[in-house]
C-alpha cells in the first residue's frame, strides 16, 4: 500500500520484466498515470518509479 504522496522505486534491471495491478487508488509509473483495476507491463527499463496520487493498493509480480 501506498499513501498519498508517497514514492518507490523498484529496480528491476533493462532485462527484466514486471506486471503491475492497481488494486484501488491512483498511481503514476514512470510518470504515466494508472487508475484502478489498470495493468502496466514495465519491460525494457532499469527501474519503475511508482508515485501514489491517492492510498493506493498494488500487486507487482517480478516476472524475471
Amino acid at each position: 500500500m501506498l499513501k498519498a504522496g508517497e514514492s518507490v522505486r523498484h529496480e528491476l534491471g533493462a532485462a527484466r520484466r514486471a506486471y503491475l495491478v492497481v488494486a484501488s487508488g491512483r498511481i503514476e509509473v514512470n510518470g504515466e498515470p494508472v487508475g484502478p483495476l489498470d495493468g502496466v507491463a514495465i519491460a525494457k527499463v532499469a527501474a519503475a518509479q511508482i508515485s501514489a496520487l491517492e492510498d493506493s493498493e498494488l500487486v507487482m509480480v517480478d516476472a524475471g
